[in-house]
């Protein structure tokens, strides 16, 4: 489950409570870096481009680490012969549709 936390009327969720399997101490390092190169861009209003380029390659960073380490959990899950419950648990936590939002029409148009 989702670790909520709210301030100020704005609902946070922390998703690497729901995927534990994220959690390495490279994945942290680079969130933490991406996070703090985020406030600086912002706090600059994203007009120094050396801190904006940095950002980005921070970001790029993170999202490889963090597709290598989905596969080799999804591998791993795969490989394991002793427990097939965790991989049809994780199959079907992946199964969800989404909802679109459609749009709102009422009497008048």
């Amino acid at each position: 489950m989702a670790k909520k936390t709210n301030m100020k009327n704005i609902t946070f969720f922390n998703d690497l409570t729901i995927n534990p399997f994220l959690l390495t101490p490279a994945v942290n390092v680079l969130a933490k870096n991406k996070r703090d190169l985020c406030h600086k861009n912002q706090a600059s209003k994203w007009k120094i481009r050396s801190l904006v380029l940095e950002y980005k390659k921070c970001r790029e960073d993170v999202k490889r680490i963090c597709r290598s380490t989905i596969r080799y959990y999804e591998s791993e899950l795969a490989s394991d012969k002793n427990n097939p419950k965790r991989l049809f648990a994780y199959i079907n936590s992946k199964h969800g549709t989404k909802v679109e939002i459609t749009s709102i029409i009422d009497g008048k148009g």
